[in-house]
């Protein structure tokens, strides 16, 4: 009876793409899910939902084991054994923490609603969810890190970032200043040079000069710096 399991709110969304047809397959082939479904006492599932999505299409028995945890203590399980094999992009923590009513976690996915919109077509949807999570990411500290542990702050001056880095990519053409590498190292020098740095200056100075977005951080800071104060004599207006 597939009935009688439950799916927890904040555990991401069932992924029916290539590694869910070779699971499917090596399920079929063995007559079900060889590696039990984890549940908790009111058989909600903590790991294994996709085991559980392939054994109801193809009509297989499930086999499964009980973990005697609380509630809370089903999250964490269910959050800990995803991290440890791997299996969580950035969106899967921005949907857990959202459904648990978190609201950065719910600002940033309404934040990469809109990024990823209609409204942006001409991107392609270039802007993947970590290099909108860095923009909006309040500090420096290591993105993928607070977002996992629920401790993503929201900044909403991202969305000021993000749309320069548009303006840029529209100046260069060039793929990599959509990438989060670039979106960092900007963010990091408009921080370090707020009374100072002036994006229409910076475009203006990319008018004449290419970006190459190196593979770096100190690199690409670099570079930023040097166009920016190119051809500018006066102090003042210089970045570092």
């Amino acid at each position: 009876n597939y009935e009688m399991f439950k799916k927890i709110e904040s555990n991401r969304k069932i992924a029916f793409g290539k590694n869910y047809k070779q699971l499917k397959e090596l399920i079929n082939k063995w007559g079900g899910n060889i590696e039990p479904i984890l549940v908790n006492d009111d058989y909600e599932v903590i790991d294994g939902q996709h085991r559980l999505a392939a054994c109801s299409e193809l009509g297989l028995p499930v086999t499964y084991k009980i973990q005697k945890v609380s509630e809370s203590e089903s999250q964490e399980l269910m959050t800990d054994l995803n991290i440890s094999k791997n299996n969580w992009k950035p969106e899967d923590y921005v949907n857990k923490y959202a459904r648990l009513g978190y609201p950065s976690y719910i600002a940033l996915e309404e934040a990469y609603k809109k990024w990823t919109s209609d409204e942006f077509s001409f991107l392609s949807k270039k802007f993947t969810m970590n290099v909108i999570g860095e923009a909006y990411n309040i500090t420096g500290y290591d993105f993928n890190k607070r977002l996992a542990s629920g401790d993503f702050v929201f900044d909403p001056a991202g969305a000021n970032l993000l749309t320069d880095v548009v303006k840029i990519w529209m100046e260069q053409q060039n793929a990599q200043i959509l990438g989060r590498g670039f979106v960092k190292s900007l963010k990091a020098v408009m921080a370090d040079n707020k009374k100072v740095f002036d994006i229409d200056v910076f475009l203006h100075k990319l008018s004449f000069r290419r970006l190459r977005v190196y593979s770096t951080a100190a690199e690409r800071r670099a570079e930023i710096v040097e166009i920016y104060n190119w051809n500018s004599r006066k102090a003042k207006n210089r970045i570092k």
